[in-house]
């Protein structure tokens, strides 16, 4: 008598999905699924996590699960796949960059069409950004823009630039970025625009750790990063998703760039940094804003105990 298999266990209490996979995060293994609604939740693109002994997933799967709404991010379980037949598998494998590494020369043209690249920017600390203009999601490109043009006005006579690369380089030729850029009121001479070949955007993005799916002409579907270069060509900083300040932004290329230092600033990008990181567009937070206040005036009561100390030292 043969045994059958046994089955896949059935987790009733949990909600189904089904998706496709937009990419696959190289730093924590996340994955990004266009799925359809379920368990309330409308249609989007989200990160998931996925359970440990699930079978391997690659950008272009169809995929079925349950989910796991208890994790941040939420988990996928009983993952079942259907691979897609050209791109997904045959797809290149591409390091992420981590702080600490070099950046790659990647052949760019800036919004006046002159080329440009990364190691132009040599002896400047930059700040990257990656958009595309036909983004319509208030809170996405268009802020991460409008943080860029709030940061440009502290960056006259300082040795940082800003940097926005598109994602959408079929669309967004150089005379499109120049437009954009005068919408935001970016000055050239401090803030930069850049496209190049499909690969070559491709590329850039993947080496930062940009998830990206072109879905259909005009739009994409991408995570947000934000990076900081020193002044060497290395990565110094790296900020997932779109919820970082541009105060604490400009606080850690200023010290980047051994200008003034501001620890409170560090702090609050540290802990915008962690919640965007941990929240992968579930709408689950890791961090709640009150959790984030209680640290940080802990950490204040910290401080302010110790600069008591020490000025008690000095008098006495």
């Amino acid at each position: 008598m043969v045994t059958p298999p046994p089955a896949v266990v059935a987790h009733a209490h949990l909600p189904a999905l089904r998706g496709a996979v937009v990419a696959i995060d190289g730093r924590t293994g996340y994955v990004l699924v266009r799925h359809g609604p379920f368990d309330g939740m409308p249609a989007m693109t989200m990160t998931f996590r996925v359970a440990r002994g699930s079978p391997a997933l690659h950008a272009g799967d169809s995929v079925s699960a349950m989910v796991n709404e208890r994790t941040q991010p939420w988990t996928l379980r009983d993952v079942r796949t259907n691979r897609a037949p050209r791109e997904s598998a045959m797809r290149a494998f591409i390091p992420v960059l981590h702080e600490g590494d070099a950046v790659p020369a990647v052949a760019l043209v800036d919004q006046d069409g002159r080329r440009f690249s990364f190691q132009a920017t040599a002896g400047s600390t930059t700040i990257v950004s990656f958009i595309y203009t036909r983004c319509r999601d208030a809170r996405m490109c268009p802020l991460v823009a409008a943080k860029f043009a709030r940061m440009q006005r502290a960056l006259h006579g300082t040795p940082i630039r800003l940097v926005t690369v598109t994602l959408d380089p079929a669309y967004d030729t150089p005379k499109v970025l120049a437009r954009y850029g005068a919408s935001y009121g970016a000055d050239p001479a401090v803030w930069t625009f850049a496209t190049g070949t499909t690969p070559a955007i491709d590329q850039l993005a993947g080496r930062f750790g940009v998830a990206l799916e072109r879905s259909a002409p005009g739009i994409l579907a991408h995570t947000e990063t934000a990076i900081v270069i020193d002044a060497q060509g290395r990565v110094a900083k790296i900020v997932d998703g779109a919820a970082w300040a541009p105060d604490d932004l400009l606080a850690t290329a200023r010290e980047v760039a051994g200008l003034d230092a501001n620890a409170a600033r560090r702090l609050g990008l540290w802990l915008g940094s962690s919640a965007s990181a941990l929240c992968g567009g579930s709408g689950a937070t890791g961090i709640t804003v009150g959790a984030a206040l209680t640290l940080l005036a802990a950490l204040a009561a910290v401080f302010g105990l110790i600069a008591r100390r020490a000025f008690k030292g000095q008098t006495s």
